[in-house]
């Protein structure tokens, strides 16, 4: 089974600090055997920090691609961190920037690859530009500043894309993150009278052309996750998650850029 070693380090510790088991004058690693509560992915780790540098040796990895075990590793290495926080009364972070495909070391193929927790295949390509974005959400002209649609509007955009930040940068919370974003579009059109989120969602829908179905998927596993379900997305499923997020984005963009009215015919319903 594939085995693989990521190699990181601690953050904003006042001082280094040091987690392994200590026996007959060695600093042992850490031994875990990892599987996530649905059963997709299991592994067994060796986890050991000295001096703030962080060595993880994966093996009999099964379930899924590296990425995806590097970011159970990242979870797993981080509750560790938690618990020795929260004994120090300490906050710490953590990077991972590099692992080692062992499958590799026999070959004349690089075998220390770059890792970046949470990292997607998201495109880049997308229904808008950088210049279409900050025109919205810095508002510099004073017309720009006195209409409150227009700041509102602005204030629900910059909240989304903090939010999908975040879902790209957590890979364990990205269908919260995903729907929060989805849901700062929608506050947009939410008001005052409303006694549920119902008819904002209504309102969102008819304006972006967007039928709540298209979500639906994003709001059940944010539902799960957001309850402490665990649950631990695939690759592929994070990816959607971004894609649909951004999708929302995109036309409440479009919409902006056009006085914030309703989107033509000329955009299908996205279902």
């Amino acid at each position: 089974m594939p085995a693989y070693t990521f190699l990181g380090t601690v953050l904003r510790a006042r001082s280094p600090i040091t987690l392994a088991r200590v026996h007959e004058g060695n600093l042992n690693p850490i031994g875990l055997t990892c599987v996530t509560t649905d059963g997709t992915l299991r592994f067994d780790a060796s986890i050991r920090v000295v001096a703030s540098h962080v060595e993880v040796v994966v093996h009999n990895a099964y379930g899924d691609e590296p990425a995806t075990v590097g970011n159970y590793v990242d979870r797993v290495v981080r509750s560790l961190l938690d618990a020795h926080g929260y004994v120090q009364g300490e906050a710490y972070e953590l990077h991972i920037g590099q692992y080692i495909d062992h499958g590799k070391l026999e070959s004349d193929e690089g075998w220390v690859k770059p890792f970046t927790v949470g990292a997607l295949g998201v495109g880049k390509t997308v229904g808008t530009t950088f210049n279409d974005l900050v025109d919205l959400v810095i508002l510099q002209d004073p017309a720009a500043l006195a209409d409150q649609d227009v700041a509102r509007a602005s204030a629900c955009l910059s909240q989304a894309l903090g939010d999908i930040r975040e879902a790209i940068r957590n890979p364990h919370d990205t269908a919260v993150f995903c729907f929060r974003a989805t849901e700062d579009i929608r506050r947009y059109y939410a008001d005052d009278a409303d006694t549920s989120p119902r008819p904002s969602w209504t309102r969102m829908g008819r304006a972006l052309r967007i039928e709540q179905s298209f979500t639906a998927e994003v709001a059940s596993a944010r539902k799960r996750q957001a309850h402490g379900e665990g649950q631990t997305l695939s690759g592929e499923q994070r990816t959607e998650f971004v894609s649909r997020a951004r999708a929302v984005v995109d036309r409440f963009v479009v919409s902006a850029r056009t006085g914030l009215c309703e989107l033509s015919e000329d955009f299908e319903i996205l279902k």
